[in-house]
């Protein structure tokens, strides 16, 4: 009796300690499950609200289409390639738009890389591709990607998405060989930019956000990501243009057309 009492009492302990480690691992988990869903919840409130705004229809793809430059190729004298040549993005276009795609991309490496994640990602979550601008005129939408929105982004002079979209939307203009923008009546000179959402004829919206300096483009990519909620408000489900000039440093409101 003594011995079993001796042994007993080490039993009893250990197994208070497992299932003390058990029940803390259990609550431990408990919590983290809740926080999760909660972080996701607000995520996908934040998600649907966008999609509200850009009227997206349950779609999931968006694109963006930046500027195209066409670097042409370079020899020295011994007729050697000494520099790079083709296409590119510019990088200003890149940085500006790494900051309007977290209003669609799930890019929350902090939830997504915890091992519970994987299995509630049957939420779609709607994302937005960057692709630059056809390297051709375009005359109809069918040399444009089939996808419902197409966020539109730099001049005519550089992207020939801008080039049609001016031209089928008659609203904003750039003129003077781009060095100015119109829209109406008012043109502008003054480091100007415009945003833009037209209706497309297939379906889904065209925005179209460009300026005529490098500061002007990247203005209008952040003006929309700062005040798309008061866009919704103001102006719902109608085609706009706003023409901004920026003065000391900050955009202001110059001219708006509205078109139901």
């Amino acid at each position: 009796m003594a011995r079993l009492l001796t042994i007993f009492p080490c039993q009893i302990d250990d197994w208070c300690n497992i299932c003390g480690g058990v029940g803390t691992n259990l609550i431990s988990t408990i919590i983290e499950l809740i926080i999760g869903v909660i972080l996701i919840a607000i995520v996908v409130l934040i998600k649907q609200s966008s999609k509200k705004l850009f009227f997206l229809n349950g779609a999931n793809h968006f694109i963006a289409m930046t500027s195209r430059l066409n670097v042409i190729e370079s020899k020295d004298f011994r007729d050697q390639r000494r520099n790079f040549y083709g296409s590119a993005i510019p990088d200003y276009e890149i940085v500006a738009l790494r900051n309007f795609s977290r209003i669609f991309n799930f890019d929350d490496t902090s939830l997504r890389d915890l091992p519970w994640i994987k299995k509630i990602m049957f939420l779609r979550f709607p994302t937005l591709a960057i692709e630059a601008s056809p390297n051709r005129e375009i005359t109809n939408e069918n040399d444009i990607p089939n996808s419902t929105t197409i966020f539109c982004i730099g001049s005519p002079g550089y992207n020939a998405t801008s080039e049609y979209i001016e031209n089928s939307a008659n609203l904003a203009r750039f003129i003077n060989d781009n060095i100015a923008l119109e829209l109406g009546s008012h043109v502008s000179s003054h480091n100007p930019f415009i945003i833009q959402r037209v209706r497309r004829s297939a379906g889904g919206y065209y925005f179209y956000m460009a300026g005529c300096s490098i500061e002007g483009t990247t203005q209008a990519i952040n003006n929309l990501i700062l005040n798309w909620k008061s866009y919704k408000k103001r102006f719902g489900k109608s085609d706009f243009a706003i023409l901004f000039e920026i003065r000391n440093g900050l955009p202001i409101e110059v001219n708006v057309q509205v078109r139901s």
